[in-house]
């Protein structure tokens, strides 16, 4: 990120100890010291018919000043509608950092759709470094390709700018300043731009994925969500809500009275005027494993929203108080299903879950006092192989954590697809299968095959 060129932001700076001639000099110098050959940047407009407009915009190559007035001049002679989307993929190991952020701040202000992704333009694994990933984070959502991945490092301002001491930390403060604005206003956790700070300005950190999807800088369809405690006549409720990319969703969570958990799910179909609950299957899902709740059945509808009130089994309630996610969705008979999934980063819901038990002291109960296997009747012979675990064939990488075995078959008889099970004894740990190919010796699993 060799640019110091923030000359709209610079302008804008009445604090500086050095003389404007001086400074806008050195701005002027800054900016030169980029002015090469811009990226290759190409645009494909496809029209999609019922799926809408989808306009592609792919950078491959450093970014060079002019490269967001390629850009602004192709997408600003679009036609707006509520149906396009404009895509953005980028392969690039960085170049100018100020047209790096004014390519993303462009990408952000767009009143439609716009995606970001990362890899070359036949699909292939790609990179963004350094400037390039100031551009990434400004699109709403944020994607990551196959093996692609996203390096930072400190900016600098460059050896040929002779500067004054003075007026190089003037100008790093405003351009420190600058970054860490613009990502908040892009919903990137600080904790990035400390990672950013500490990698030396010759060396690349290549941030690994899940570390960037905790900072909010890889986003997938999740625009943004948040979850909290609201108050309506003497009763609180837990509202998680939800933007992605296909809606807005939210989930009301409330202890309606001592020991009894109802949930209400919101959801935003295309068609809400002409939407029918009987037309698809409701299910809920806990770390991305999808069952049926106890019970549900239709809310009130209205131009908005399509609602279902449900409860859950105990053993759903147990397994929220430590899932990393919860959602619901509708399933039609084709397969096609219409939902959302929340990130549960707070401890909100399984406090709720846990606070809200009977009024009866010195009772509790254990989750089950029934033996292993103990409902044979939905069962046609299983197989039981203690020691053993069935590697692979998991319907999710996460898993459900602190549920007795006898929840773990109920959550797989649950699911359509489910043939068996492992279970961790000492975590409770439990790993729906839907495909079953070998097992190995491991002290501590049972694994359950089900014949259906």
């Amino acid at each position: 990120m060799n640019d110091g060129s923030l000359l709209d932001t610079f302008r804008r700076q009445k604090r500086h100890r050095f003389s404007a001639c001086s400074f806008f000099f050195h701005v002027f110098l800054l900016l030169q010291l980029t002015a090469a050959t811009a990226a290759n940047i190409s645009f494909e407009d496809s029209y999609l018919g019922p799926f809408g407009r989808s306009v592609h915009v792919h950078v491959d190559g450093e970014l060079r000043t002019g490269d967001t007035n390629q850009i602004r001049e192709f997408v600003g002679a679009l036609r707006y509608s509520d149906d396009l989307r404009i895509h953005v993929n980028f392969n690039s190991p960085g170049g100018s950092l100020a047209e790096g952020l004014e390519i993303g701040r462009y990408l952000a202000s767009l009143p439609v759709t716009v995606t970001t992704s990362v890899s070359r333009e036949e699909g292939q694994a790609g990179e963004c470094a350094s400037a390039c990933v100031f551009a990434y984070i400004g699109g709403h959502y944020r994607y990551l390709g196959k093996d692609s991945r996203i390096g930072v490092h400190q900016f600098y301002l460059g050896e040929d700018a002779k500067l004054s001491a003075s007026e190089g930390v003037a100008i790093s403060q405003v351009m420190a300043g600058e970054i860490v604005t613009f990502l908040d206003e892009n919903r990137v956790r600080p904790d990035f731009f400390k990672v950013i700070s500490t990698v030396a300005p010759d060396q690349i950190h290549w941030v690994p994925e899940t570390a960037l999807r905790e900072f909010r800088v890889v986003t997938g369809p999740i625009y943004d969500q948040a979850t909290e405690f609201r108050h309506v006549d003497g009763h609180y409720y837990l509202r998680l809500w939800q933007q992605s990319y296909y809606g807005e969703s939210k989930m009301i969570a409330t202890c309606a009275n001592p020991g009894e958990m109802v949930f209400s799910s919101y959801i935003q179909p295309a068609d809400i005027h002409s939407f029918d609950h009987r037309n698809y299957t409701f299910e809920i899902t806990i770390n991305g494993v999808s069952m049926p709740p106890a019970s549900w059945e239709p809310g009130p509808r209205d131009a908005r929203w399509a609602v279902t009130s449900l409860t859950l089994q105990q053993f759903q309630l147990d397994a929220l108080r430590s899932a990393s996610s919860f959602g619901a969705r509708h399933v039609h008979e084709s397969g096609v299903f219409l939902g959302f999934e929340f990130a549960l980063e707070d401890s909100r819901l399984a406090e709720l879950v846990a606070g809200c038990r009977p009024r009866v002291e010195n009772q509790s109960q254990p989750i089950t006092s029934k033996p292993l296997m103990s409902k044979p009747t939905l069962l046609d012979q299983p197989t039981i192989l203690r020691n053993n675990d069935i590697p692979g064939g998991d319907f999710d990488t996460k898993g459900l954590r602190e549920i007795s075995i006898d929840q773990c078959h109920e959550v797989c008889l649950g699911i359509d697809r489910c043939i068996g099970f492992s279970w961790v004894e000492q975590s409770g740990w439990c790993w729906p299968k839907h495909t079953i190919s070998s097992r190995v010796s491991n002290t501590g699993v049972t694994s359950v095959i089900i014949r259906r």
